[in-house]
């Protein structure tokens, strides 16, 4: 009479444990999600800040418009652009950056209002600024 072995093998049991990991692993850029996006606007922001300084060194003053980084609405001659691409004026929830002239305490500012898309919020819902600190 032979005795038969219950349970499973490594052979069997290292598969499953792959299988459970790439699952896992597939989830989880889902789950943190909200913050990818947050992280993205921060960039943006500061691409946004540089494409002005830029604009700036090139022509002297501040860009008028968030449009005038993309194109040369005023025929600039020292315009050197585009220092943005279209695209690159919307935020990662579909929201236009907005664009002040001078800023609150700064001489311009780019702000998101975040996933609520409207002014304040916590969270990924709260507003950002290319001055933040954070």
């Amino acid at each position: 009479m032979t005795q038969t072995r219950r349970g499973f093998s490594w052979i069997e049991i290292l598969p499953s444990i792959g299988i459970v990991v790439f699952a896992v692993s597939l989830a989880m850029p889902g789950h943190n999600c909200k913050f990818d996006r947050v992280k993205h606007t921060k960039a943006a922001l500061q691409r946004i800040a540089w494409a002005v300084n830029q604009y700036y060194i090139d022509n002297g003053l501040i860009p008028p418009s968030i449009h005038a980084l993309t194109n040369n609405p005023d025929g600039l001659p020292t315009w050197k652009g585009p220092y943005l691409q279209e695209a690159s004026t919307v935020d990662p929830w579909g929201t236009a950056f907005q664009y002040r002239v001078p800023g609150t305490d700064e001489p311009f500012e780019v702000r998101s209002l975040g996933s609520d898309r409207v002014a304040g919020g916590s969270g990924d819902a709260r507003d950002l600024s290319n001055w933040d600190q954070d």
